[in-house]
């Protein structure tokens, strides 16, 4: 259930659904309020259309459905941080973070619907990071709805930091490529660098540290383009380690060296500050191990 307290500098006039949408329901949240859940004000139920005043006192509830669509899957989930709003998990690479019409079983999403059933947590799967089947590391779930979007439209305010592995960088400590990208004519997966066609894109990449002839960078996403930072280190010209698909060397090292390590966010909910950390997987810290 939600609640809300009218503002006292409302204006004149506005409607529930206008309040509700200015307080982060969307548009597939309130047309579930009106087919399928209620909506009361100062305890009383409306059933029509009503204009808000200051102080009124609006309730919201949408009844839970678990998810038919995704089958809960036992699996040792690394949760990384909780809260009533908020899931933040650890992904392994080699999974995806969705089910997808070949592969139905053995995802993220699969995982995370167990977590929920065996912890008692009515919800549905409602991501707010992503990342490609073989990035591993920090992926970041709504528990409804409501926060899933209020943080889809402030993605800006996220700040996302990943470690990756690639061969000598050409700048000293650090660099920021600001260069748009776009789908590759011809591709349904690959990106690439499009002055003409291109999405703005920023990325801010750092040396950490050198061992033999690779080195260990931090990127930092200022944007949230599909394969950001692969095409910008490509466009660099210091492709990540096994990333054959953007110009790398898999013949070392099995998957793109890309891990999610970093992420700040305020809940939108509770407005606290969180700030998540995973540190480096076993396959690149055996990597570094065997190279140092």
């Amino acid at each position: 259930m939600y609640e809300f307290l009218v503002p006292q500098e409302i204006k004149n006039h506005l409607t529930v659904r206008e309040f509700l949408r200015g307080q982060g329901i969307s548009l597939t949240e309130w047309r579930k309020i009106k087919n399928i859940g209620s909506i009361t004000i100062n305890d009383e139920r409306q059933e029509k259309l009503i204009f808000l005043k200051a102080g009124d006192i609006v309730k919201v509830e949408i009844p839970a459905f678990e998810n038919k669509n995704i089958a809960p899957e036992p699996y040792l989930l690394k949760i990384l941080y909780e809260d009533d709003e908020l899931l933040a998990v650890s992904k392994p690479s080699g999974i995806l973070v969705h089910p997808t019409v070949a592969v139905q079983s053995g995802t993220l999403a699969n995982y995370v619907m167990n977590y929920y059933r065996t912890s008692g947590c009515i919800s549905n799967f409602h991501p707010i990071s992503r990342l490609d089947k073989d990035t591993s590391g920090i992926v970041l779930l709504g528990k409804n709805a409501r926060v899933q979007h209020l943080l889809a439209i402030q993605q800006q305010k996220m700040q996302k930091k990943y470690l990756l592995l690639t061969k000598k960088p050409p700048f000293a400590e650090q660099y920021t490529v600001c260069e748009p990208i776009a789908r590759k004519v011809g591709s349904i997966i690959e990106r690439e660098v499009n002055r003409e066609l291109g999405k703005p894109a920023q990325t801010i990449f750092k040396i950490l540290a050198k061992y033999h002839k690779y080195y260990l960078l931090e990127a930092q996403l200022l944007t949230g383009r599909t394969h950001q930072i692969r095409v910008h280190a490509n466009f660099l010209g210091i492709p990540l380690l096994g990333d054959d698909l953007y110009g790398g060397d898999n013949s070392e090292f099995p998957r793109q060296a890309l891990h999610a390590y970093s992420l700040e966010v305020e809940n939108p909910i509770s407005k606290k500050q969180i700030k998540i950390r995973d540190f480096l997987p076993e396959d690149i810290l055996n990597f570094l191990r065997k190279i140092k």
